[in-house]
């Protein structure tokens, strides 16, 4: 780096030496080597041959110079300290050699000082594809003198995908911030900068161009040559549409998601863990928009699972290429309760996908148009981050849907909710039934009609539980009662009370659900009726996962958490469904509850 510095900076002093006048170099008696001397900022010693035949003594003009020996007798080689300097630009003295009887003999001295300069010790850096979280950057140091930010632009594509469009990928690079400490005035210091990337998928190398300029107190400086870094990415390894472009996308799925357990590569891709094919015998293979089988499925990842990794980052895009996957799960991130992950689009590439579950991963949100999945029949969110009920899941995005999970968002446990805004960043699933915007999600959820499972327990959902009475109308729905010949049709004389003038009363919410898990929350007040005579009450097992709230709990107001009408048996209910009763009670009347 000196040395560079050093070439510049003679090549500023050369110029302003040209610039001088020449002065005589002799006089009768006494003369001098030089008239003039010129250093770089970093100073030094230089020497001048002094002839003369007389006694002499020397002076400066400034105190960053100084000349040793001082005086003397005769000819003699006299040293020229000059100090270091933290200007920027050029500082000038004069030395002068007054020999006794003789006229002043002078030397000017010229030191250049820093120029601006931000010098990067690797301009061109070429990075690989992929490589595990812990180990996706690069560093860069920087030698600079002056404040600056940092700009990136990133550069098309060279060669066309597959649909011949030359894209220009973007947001793959993590720009640091940048701290240096200025206190050496115009002296460049060291910063090392660490830059982050994300894995390349597409087979296509890319680039980008990252730029230095000067910013703050130094905004507008010219710098001696352009700083950046001409930065490449390798292109990944072809994922081709295929078996084998299947193995290669759980590879470096599991090379992303920096697995914790390792996996024998070179056994068939049929006898990988939590791998199952597509095989010929079976009858509900995949078929086209048209209802046609689609037989190019056979021998393709029908199902995949990823358990136990330490990731910061969405699902890793080659999901996209397990084109034929119907059931995919990926389970039980390192610390997830302390991670805030956006779900990224490109798991909705699987138009197949019928069994969704990523638990206990860090999320936060989902993409909007997560609804692509419109296949989907399971959604399994379960032990994640998110604070409120997703907006995309709603019945019209997720027709075939029939079991919706989102248990135990909780990133900390508290007994009290008025300290939950003690939490940072949040405390997990936090809903105030009060609040209309928050509390739409969960009425959303209880009008869907065709979920038969439904979890909710164990979030921080406070307040009462939705009513809904029939003849209003609540988010836009008309609230109706049971209809018979319709609901129930297998159940129908255990539930002929719902078809009485009293039954007509009981909203027709969730008609299909069989399983609905509301427990360890935080509700109060009353339970609503659509609950306390919901056709399938008993099965709900109501005492567990109904009216069992969070023990000892209290919500934002310090209201002990709990159902007032909780029942204490459930007489009530088999007056409404006396054909439950011989089902749902032993034969000395107690509750089983099977």
């Amino acid at each position: 780096m000196k040395s560079i510095l050093k070439i510049a900076i003679c090549l500023i002093a050369a110029a302003g030496v040209a610039a001088c006048q020449t002065k005589e170099e002799t006089v009768t008696g006494f003369s001098l080597d030089t008239d003039e001397i010129a250093v770089d900022c970093e100073g030094g010693t230089e020497t001048v041959n002094v002839s003369s035949d007389v006694e002499w003594s020397v002076s400066t003009t400034q105190p960053w110079i100084t000349v040793s020996p001082a005086n003397g007798v005769g000819s003699m080689t006299c040293t020229v300290s000059i100090d270091t300097t933290l200007i920027v630009g050029v500082r000038e003295g004069q030395i002068s050699f007054v020999p006794k009887g003789l006229s002043t003999r002078t030397i000017d001295v010229y030191q250049t000082g820093y120029g601006n300069v931000i010098y990067v010790s690797e301009p061109k850096v070429t990075i690989p594809a992929s490589a595990n979280y812990s180990d996706r950057y690069f560093e860069s140091t920087v030698v600079t003198n002056v404040e600056f930010d940092i700009d990136v632009e990133y550069l098309q594509n060279t060669e066309p995908d597959e649909d011949g469009v030359y894209e220009t990928p973007t947001g793959w690079l993590t720009v640091p911030s940048v701290n240096i400490t200025f206190d050496r005035g115009a002296r460049p210091r060291t910063a090392i900068l660490k830059f982050e990337w994300k894995t390349n998928t597409d087979w296509i190398e890319r680039a980008a161009k990252i730029s230095f300029i000067p910013s703050g107190k130094d905004e507008g400086a010219e710098l001696a040559a352009e700083a950046g870094i001409e930065l490449s990415q390798e292109a990944a390894e072809e994922i081709t549409d295929d078996a084998r472009g299947d193995s290669l996308a759980i590879l470096s799925i599991r090379d992303q998601l920096n697995m914790l357990f390792t996996m024998d590569a070179s056994e068939k891709l049929q006898n990988w863990d939590g791998v199952v094919l597509w095989e010929k015998t079976d009858k509900d293979l995949p078929t086209d928009d048209d209802g046609n089988v689609i037989t190019d499925a056979i021998g393709r990842v029908r199902e995949c699972s990823f358990y136990y990794f330490h990731s910061y980052e969405t699902i890793p895009a080659t999901v996209k290429y397990l084109k034929y996957c119907e059931k995919i799960i990926f389970y039980s991130n390192v610390n997830s309760f302390l991670k805030s992950i956006a779900l990224e689009s490109d798991i909705c590439e699987l138009k197949y996908l019928k069994y969704l579950e990523i638990g206990a991963y860090g999320l936060v949100s989902l993409p909007d148009d997560l609804g692509r999945l419109t296949r989907l029949e399971t959604l399994s969110l379960s032990s994640n981050n998110f604070t409120t009920i997703p907006d995309v899941l709603t019945p019209e995005n997720f027709p075939n849907l029939t079991v919706l999970n989102l248990l135990g968002n909780r990133r900390y446990v508290t007994s009290d909710l008025r300290e939950a805004d003690t939490y940072d960043p949040d405390i997990g699933m936090h809903i105030h039934m009060q609040n209309d915007a928050a509390a739409e999600g969960v009425r959303r959820l209880f009008l869907w009609e065709n979920l038969e499972e439904l979890d909710l327990n164990y979030n921080y959902i406070e307040g009462h539980v939705p009513d809904f009475a029939v003849g209003t109308v609540v988010d836009g729905k008309l609230m109706e009662p049971f209809r018979e010949g319709e609901d129930f049709v297998a159940l129908r004389d255990t539930v002929a009370w719902l078809w009485t003038e009293e039954g007509q009363k009981i909203p027709r919410i969730l008609p299909k659900c069989k399983s609905l898990k509301i427990n360890l929350n935080y509700f109060t007040g009353d339970a609503p009726d659509w609950i306390m005579y919901h056709p399938y009450l008993i099965d709900w097992v109501p005492d567990t996962f109904i009216f069992n709230q969070n023990e000892f709990g209290k919500d934002s107001n310090g209201n002990l958490v709990q159902f007032d009408n909780a029942p204490s048996s459930y007489s009530y209910y088999y007056e409404k469904y006396p054909l439950y009763e011989d089902k749902y009670t032993y034969d000395d009347g107690t509750y089983g509850g099977n």
